[in-house]
């Protein structure tokens, strides 16, 4: 029986929840209008591309060639999810893409709540109020940057935690449904099918494999066979041309990935195209390795945190680097931050230390984006993870 104390009594005050509550809504009221005024320059922000991609899509238009200054570079099931916004009005489709943004940031997070109460003790409630408004201040700069831009992370974000929820109710169809959706919209989940395959769920990978298929090759429906030629430029242009030696001279100062890191420590690196696929394999060898490890351990700790580790190996092995892509970060720092604010956090001191030392090197990383504090900030994260991970029960930490 797990026994926690809870640090909840300093926020159950109702007017200290009622003033969390209305920040929360001011700051997104706040934002919605910062995301209607980027949405309206001329050359509009990230959602406007989605929008041209998916109207170039309805005309049989390569959706990867549009006059937008913003590079489509999604698979083309996400331009045609879009295309219903593409026939209301331009101010209720922002609206509306700002409202699933919202919505889901909020329920990736209340739902991983509820999958890790059992275990951690962290109870979805109105006492979560003001740490979630600490919460949304302190990432404010990832939060803003998704929202103003009308990134697509969140929705992606959603979906691979509702996979998770219906894959542990072993609920076939669903989370295979919910996993090939966010890699038929962003590639990058499909690092996801290798913690189905460390389970030997067989079926879901199969299936989740079908569908992603599926899912890429609907727009065929507009483009016929064009849709391959056009997909073969996008896998010989943006997919290897990211893993090619051009590539890094492109990046910017700003790294996530343990690759970038290794040439910051010894620039001449750069030229070796051989490091970014090692460096890629360690990541991912690693990640294996901690889930196999806490797979074998009978009573540890719930799965949460051995997805959440999928999650940050996405940031340290992705060659592209951008502040919106933290989204990834935020949301297991955040779950970690909330536990800790749940339970006696003095009496775990290992994980007490290394989340402040995550959160320091993180805000280092806000006011110095040229220096490796980005990166380290994830290692940290990925390293506390790991660590809860592979212990039986939260008294072993």
């Amino acid at each position: 029986m797990l026994t926690v104390y809870s640090n909840s009594k300093y926020f159950s005050s109702r007017k200290l929840q009622v003033v969390a509550l209305t920040l929360i809504g001011l700051v997104i009221l706040v934002l919605l209008v910062q995301d209607f005024r980027k949405a309206y320059r001329d050359q509009g922000n990230d959602f406007t591309s989605y929008l041209l991609s998916a109207e170039a899509l309805l005309e049989g238009e390569n959706p990867y060639l549009t006059e937008s200054e913003f590079t489509f570079i999604y698979p083309l099931f996400f331009a045609l999810l879009l295309t219903p916004l593409t026939v209301i009005p331009y101010w209720l489709a922002i609206f509306i893409w700002f409202g699933i943004n919202v919505a889901a940031l909020f329920f990736s997070i209340r739902i991983l709540i509820r999958l890790a109460s059992q275990h951690l003790g962290v109870q979805w409630g109105r006492h979560l109020y003001p740490p979630l408004a600490i919460l949304l201040l302190l990432f404010f700069g990832i939060i803003q940057n998704n929202l103003l831009n009308g990134q697509v992370n969140f929705p992606v974000l959603l979906l691979c935690v509702l996979f998770l929820d219906n894959f542990l109710r072993k609920r076939l169809l669903f989370s295979s449904v919910f996993l090939a959706a966010a890699c038929a919209i962003k590639l990058v989940p499909l690092i996801l099918l290798v913690y189905v395959i460390l389970r030997r769920d067989f079926r879901v990978f199969f299936l989740t494999s079908v569908l992603f298929a599926g899912m890429c090759l609907l727009p065929a429906v507009s483009l016929g066979t064009e849709l391959f030629n056009i997909y073969d430029e996008y896998f010989h242009g943006f997919i290897l041309g990211k893993f090619s030696i051009r590539a890094n001279a492109e990046d910017p100062s700003m790294f996530f990935t343990l690759h970038r890191f290794l040439t910051f420590l010894v620039p001449s690196s750069e030229q070796w195209l051989w490091l970014k696929y090692v460096a890629s394999g360690v990541v991912l060898t690693v990640t294996v390795i901690v889930d196999l490890l806490s797979l074998q351990k009978s009573g540890s700790l719930n799965e949460v945190w051995r997805f959440s580790l999928y999650l940050l190996a996405i940031l340290l092995i992705t060659p592209i680097s951008e502040t919106h892509h933290l989204a990834y970060f935020i949301l297991v720092a955040s779950l970690l931050v909330l536990w800790l604010l749940s339970v006696r956090w003095s009496t775990y001191k290992s994980v007490t230390v290394l989340t402040v030392g995550c959160l320091i090197c993180f805000f280092l990383g806000n006011a110095i984006e040229t220096g490796p504090y980005y990166f380290i900030s994830i290692a940290l994260l990925f390293l506390t993870t790991s660590f809860i991970s592979l212990r039986r029960s939260v008294t072993d930490l």
